[in-house]
């Protein structure tokens, strides 16, 4: 529970939700793969490239309210439990595709290259999601330690309920 892990799991939350909004947006209203989509998306690879190392070799894992700080046993778990959807969700076959499609760089960002399956493809890298319980968890433990802000389990639900009620609402 260091300081550091904290934040680099907080800006894991924060990958997760640009995701969690971006992608079905992007879906929803066919459009048609940006500049800032693409350098963003190569952004959270490399992010997220990095989270699968830190968490294979240095992040110590609590389990049933114990610290596991034995790198084996902790690498152990990762593997089993997050690590081929993280592998999966770090698949850059959107990219490939939209650089497959086009015959330049400058041709891949104009609005007759449209193709849906891009930003289907995308959906990929929601597989993130699987660790959002994590994230949150650490999100509610920053907020409880330097904050001084605690949320009990029944706020907790309340506000995942709003959450969903919110995103149901405006998709």
């Amino acid at each position: 529970g260091s300081l550091p892990k904290r934040l680099w799991m907080l800006a894991c939350l924060a990958g997760l939700c640009y995701y969690l909004i971006s992608v079905p947006f992007e879906i929803g209203f066919a459009r048609h793969y940006k500049t800032q989509t693409f350098f963003m998306d190569v952004l959270l690879m490399a992010f997220y490239s990095i989270d699968v190392y830190l968490n294979m070799n240095f992040f110590m894992v609590k389990k049933q309210g114990k610290v596991i700080s034995d790198r084996e046993h902790f690498r152990a778990l990762y593997l089993q439990q997050y690590f081929l959807n993280d592998v999966a969700g770090l698949a850059p076959i959107s990219l490939i595709t939209v650089l497959a499609r086009q015959g330049s760089f400058a041709d891949m960002f104009t609005k007759d290259n449209y193709a849906p399956v891009i930003n289907a493809l995308r959906l990929l890298q929601v597989l993130r999601v699987k660790q959002a319980s994590l994230y949150f968890s650490s999100l509610l433990t920053f907020l409880e330690d330097y904050c001084r802000i605690n949320i009990n389990g029944d706020m907790v639900y309340l506000i995942v309920l709003l959450v969903i009620v919110l995103f149901m609402c405006h998709w």
